[in-house]
């Protein structure tokens, strides 16, 4: 399972372990990493369960490895440092921590990421690769979020939620296949003309259809008495045309 910062949560990993699921995720930079106690003759009392801490000293002393990876659609430029060490924050649990610099456009080194995996036979390289996976789904929570409006949830019921997105998931659909069927007549310059010359998305059928309603008054269309939509609406000089 590839997880991002945001739900990378003692709560949610430690059950998924007992489960025999393995994870890759990023953490935040600051996050509490030791080394594994070093051998020490037998005592009383607990044995130690953390080394020395993984700072930002420790962490220049480590071996650089530089190399190209295709990562996010593009073959980048990248260097990675690693350890084994323990997590804290996952009770001492066993990790292979992994920072990540990528070559920016500026000829400069990103800031690191850190990620770690629970799976410490793992090398840096195949580490990276893997949770570079996780990009493919952004678009689609991209899309989910602005253009279906799940972030936007408000609906009390069930059914009337599934409804809701049953709506937004059709108008989605059609606004798509009419970016695939209309692209050559569609009014680009009327609409956005900074983009001439690219691809016709429905992103921008969206936009060129909110232009066509903007100031109909929809709700006023609709007959209680018969439950339809009549048009053209009442005491309204547009016409809609279908």
């Amino acid at each position: 399972m590839l997880i991002d910062a945001w739900f990378m949560r003692r709560s949610l990993i430690l059950p998924l372990l007992e489960q025999q699921v393995r994870i890759i995720g990023q953490v935040r930079r600051d996050t509490a990493l030791f080394l594994p106690p070093q051998p020490e003759p037998k005592r009383r009392g607990r044995k130690r369960k953390y080394g020395q801490r993984v700072d930002a000293a420790m962490l220049e002393t480590l071996p650089i490895q530089e190399m190209e990876l295709m990562l996010y659609g593009k073959v980048q430029p990248v260097r990675v440092r690693s350890v084994f060490a323990v997590a804290r924050f996952l009770k001492g649990l066993p990790v292979r921590a992994v920072w990540c610099e990528m070559f920016l456009p500026d000829h400069t080194w990103s800031r690191p990421r850190l990620i770690l995996a629970t799976e410490t036979d793992l090398s840096a390289q195949q580490i990276v690769e893997i949770y570079a996976e996780r990009w493919g789904i952004e678009p689609l929570f991209h899309n989910l979020k602005r253009w279906w409006g799940v972030a936007n949830l408000w609906q009390q019921s069930k059914a009337a939620l599934e409804l809701w997105m049953q709506i937004r998931a059709t108008a989605y659909a059609l606004t798509q296949l009419l970016a695939l069927q209309l692209w050559q007549s569609f009014p680009l310059m009327a609409i956005a003309p900074w983009r001439k010359g690219a691809m016709i998305t429905a992103g921008l059928f969206a936009q060129w259809l909110r232009m066509q309603f903007i100031g109909l008054p929809v709700r006023g269309a609709y007959d209680p008495k018969s439950g339809q939509f009549v048009m053209p609406v009442p005491g309204h000089d547009q016409r809609l045309q279908c």
